[in-house]
């Protein structure tokens, strides 16, 4: 192998290595994470560290832009629509469905919330949704 190919192999496996080790720690992570209290200052302590996270990360971006405005920045615009149209739609279903439940029992009108909060009983599922929000999460700064 010519030197340059060597060097882009090691930087593929580099990176391959690097992808597992973090894919393992975020699989720790969110099993650490299920195993927490909601509302509890161990649950709010390790739903914060990634927003923490995510917030030096979205800075240090930001830095970097400022350092290189020749970089092609693209507009949000249409691209935000679908999830203010799908927040809203969240927003609305919890609420009508927290103020149906007053006259009809919970039961009869779940919340969102109150259906996460049976499905996350389990550890496993707990620990799955944990990992998928850390993974939305991580795809978001990515962007």
């Amino acid at each position: 192998m010519a030197t340059s190919e060597t060097e882009a192999h090691l930087g593929g496996r580099r990176r391959t290595v690097l992808v597992v080790a973090m894919l393992v720690v975020m699989a720790g992570y969110s099993y650490v994470a299920s195993g927490t209290t909601p509302f509890t200052a161990g649950a709010d302590t390790v739903t914060a560290v990634p927003f923490a996270v995510a917030a030096a990360l979205g800075v240090r971006a930001l830095l970097r832009r400022r350092e290189h405005p020749q970089a092609i920045s693209r507009p949000a615009g249409g691209r935000m629509l679908p999830w203010v149209i799908s927040l809203g739609a969240l927003v609305v279903w919890e609420v009508v469905t927290y103020v149906a439940g007053f006259s009809g029992g919970r039961h009869a009108f779940p919340t969102i919330s109150s259906l996460a909060d049976e499905a996350f009983r389990h550890r496993g599922a707990k620990a799955a949704a944990f990992a998928g929000w850390l993974g939305l999460g991580w795809g978001v700064v990515r962007r």
